[in-house]
């Protein structure tokens, strides 16, 4: 009985986890802004807006947030620059 209690739960398992191994049914919305994009906005250079992002990043490490290199979340480059 518990054999196919546990076999019955692997094949729900599979089956509800098997979109995340697909490129195309697995679309993650982009929450942050690279350097480019960032440039873009501001209408600056690359280097320049590596340099802006490492200061917003650097404000958010402060918070305790986890940064990723080179990219800036949206919700707080809009916080620092438009309010």
């Amino acid at each position: 009985m518990w054999e196919a209690i546990l076999k019955s739960a692997i094949i729900y398992v599979r089956q509800k986890f098997t979109h995340i191994n697909r490129k195309d049914d697995f679309k993650m919305t982009n929450n942050f802004y690279s350097a480019e994009q960032v440039a873009e906005i501001l209408m600056v250079s690359k280097p320049t807006a590596y340099r802006i992002i490492k200061k917003v990043n650097d404000e958010l490490s402060g918070r305790g947030y986890i940064t990723i290199n080179g990219k800036v979340s949206i919700k707080f480059f809009h916080e620092k620059f438009y309010n």
